[in-house]
């Protein structure tokens, strides 16, 4: 598949001069199956044991590289994780950086097998597949640190240098110093430079909600307390959590139980709030309970946040939305940071990564808020503007 067949699909017909179709065609994703039907590389392996997918869009941008999921529960639709493998090929193209996109699941499907067991097998199956010369594997929602580690172990039994095929290892392993905290820390750099530029629309006092509190979330709790807002929501897999006065959590987060209101996450969609981060996962915020919270502000933590059979057309002119192919790109930018401390084109320095990651997406910021300013498009249009104009050059 080249670059001209890639533009020629019906979802990037959409003219860099017309954002607002972008727009809509984008956010018809994920039911549009005869769009994500046409993916360049769709590999599938099950028996009575594991279920193991691997989806990539299209690689004629380059390299695919893209998040490796675990999970005991339901296994995710293929349409998301084809959503999300191109998703990637935007967020990459926003940064002008050489990747298209992929994504993938390990689901298993009995207790009679471990994690560790699905991800040898996994490991085995995609290098035989030969999928290591198209793909980057990377960690994500169920998977660590020690998980890619063990992946490596299983890559070096069949490559000699196996931290070129994958993101987010060990620093021992060639992996970047400050990984972890890297999305916060993207996050925190570009709601930083919203609040400072004039008309970016983002309060700079009020009452903050997370929907979703985990490793990228946590980090940006602190974050806002130490700016003046006040954390008053927290919605996490185990209930809600809320205290119109502010809740106050320690260190290691251990007391936010004595906050617990109800088992139901989406009870967070009752309370008032002036920005509400969105950071469990794809496909589970409802645009119009969102607007009913009174938010003024709705950060992308995670991708593809909205139910995207319902979204609110008026959205985007009723609030401020900082998407996620912006927002949420400091992992992103740090795994092609890894990859270059692997091509050793740079040194392996948390420093020197996060003086990256802050100067790439301050720039896009100011780009992206140039374009609203200028074209009068919203946040995320003028994103995909900026991703789908770097495509087509």
């Amino acid at each position: 598949m080249d670059k001209r067949n890639l533009i020629n699909k019906e979802f990037w017909k959409a003219s860099p001069n017309d954002a607002q179709t972008l727009m809509e065609s984008f956010e018809e994703i994920i039911p549009d199956e005869s769009i994500l039907n046409d993916c360049e590389i769709d590999f599938l392996y099950k028996d009575k044991d594991f279920y193991f997918r691997r989806v990539i869009w299209s690689t004629s941008l380059g390299i695919a590289k893209g998040g490796l999921r675990f999970n005991k529960d339901k296994i995710t639709p293929v349409s998301i994780l084809k959503s999300l493998s191109v998703l990637l090929i935007y967020k990459s193209a926003l940064f002008n950086l050489p990747y298209s996109g992929s994504a993938g699941e390990i689901h298993l499907i009995t207790d009679k097998k471990t994690k560790l067991q699905a991800l040898k097998k996994y490991t085995q199956l995609w290098f035989k597949a030969d999928l290591h010369l198209t793909d980057i594997l990377s960690p994500d929602m169920g998977t660590s640190i020690s998980d890619m580690s063990h992946i490596y172990k299983v890559l070096s039994k069949y490559i000699s240098a196996p931290m070129k095929f994958l993101n987010g290892k060990p620093v021992e392993l060639g992996g970047c110093e400050g990984r972890d905290k890297a999305t916060s820390y993207g996050a925190e750099v570009c709601i930083e430079h919203l609040i400072k530029k004039e008309g970016s629309r983002f309060p700079k006092k009020g009452k903050v909600s997370f929907f979703g509190f985990g490793n990228s979330t946590k980090p940006l709790y602190s974050f806002f307390t130490k700016l003046g807002y006040t954390v008053v929501a927290i919605s996490n897999s185990q209930g809600f959590y809320y205290d119109p006065v502010g809740i106050k959590l320690s260190s290691d987060y251990s007391n936010l139980k004595k906050y617990n209101k109800s088992k139901n996450p989406k009870d967070i969609f009752n309370k008032k709030t002036n920005i509400f981060v969105a950071g469990y996962k794809e496909d589970t915020v409802d645009s119009n309970k969102l607007l009913e919270t009174g938010t003024s502000v709705f950060i992308e933590i995670a991708n593809n946040p909205l139910i995207s059979k319902n979204i609110n057309k008026s959205l985007d002119k009723k609030i401020l939305r900082v998407p996620g192919i912006l927002i949420n790109s400091g992992g992103f930018l740090a795994s092609h940071y890894e990859n270059m401390v692997a091509e050793k084109i740079v040194k392996n320095n948390k420093i020197e990564l996060y003086k990256f990651i802050k100067k790439l997406i301050k720039n896009k910021t100011n780009e992206v808020l140039n374009l609203i300013k200028t074209k009068k498009y919203t946040m995320p249009q003028s994103a995909f503007y900026i991703s789908l104009k770097n495509i087509k050059k």
